[in-house]
């Protein structure tokens, strides 16, 4: 575990985070004083949505302000800890795997429902398909499901972004896309990638 500070408008802010994460972690601390610079008021127990997740600043007692996510491990609801590394390499993936498509991203939170047919996450070969989110109320808009198996809607339940980390990561990087494509999958491996066409997609290089 590593952490990363920067004086920020005359006081110290610290990141935790794995030290793979160490480029992210300088990265987030350039944007806070960037909004800084902009007119933002970096102060205690103040909350900023970073991509999927939202943290919150909280001053310890030396006056150092940590950067806090929500508790993935827990009830990320209301639950925070003093570590960001999965906030970092979650939005990290969602955006490397974006940019390689070329695309622009449409918003995903942490907090956003799915749904999914049930007992499709231990299933090797699914796909998943965006339909037009419904950010007011909360909707991804992500739809998860077998390629051969029972999608019907006696099957089918209601998750939250964030369940996806302990259930099957790997389809957290494919959440920016926007509606109407679609991934299909055979475990970890990709097998294909379609447009509201239903034409396949090419990763860039």
């Amino acid at each position: 575990m590593g952490n990363s500070k920067k004086q920020i408008g005359g006081k110290t802010f610290q990141i935790n985070h794995a030290t793979e994460l160490e480029a992210q972690a300088v990265w987030l601390l350039s944007h806070l004083e960037k909004m800084q610079l902009e007119g933002a008021r970096l102060c205690n127990g103040m909350t900023i949505k970073l991509g999927w997740s939202i943290l919150k600043l909280q001053e310890d007692q030396n006056g150092i302000c940590i950067v806090l996510e929500p508790d993935f491990s827990g009830n990320p609801f209301v639950g925070i800890r003093p570590d960001v590394s999965v906030t970092l390499q979650v939005q990290a993936s969602q955006i490397g795997f974006i940019n390689r498509l070329g695309l622009n991203p449409e918003e995903v939170s942490f907090q956003d429902k799915i749904i999914f047919a049930k007992d499709c996450m231990n299933t090797n070969k699914i796909y998943m398909e965006r339909l037009p989110p419904q950010p007011q109320s909360g909707d991804s808009g992500w739809f998860i499901g077998f390629m051969d198996g029972d999608n019907s809607q006696d099957n089918l339940q209601t998750g939250y972004v964030y369940q996806l980390l302990n259930s099957r990561p790997i389809l957290l990087q494919f959440l920016l896309l926007p509606a109407g494509y679609m991934v299909v999958l055979d475990g970890s491996k990709v097998e294909a990638i379609l447009d509201p066409k239903s034409e396949p997609v090419a990763l860039l290089s």
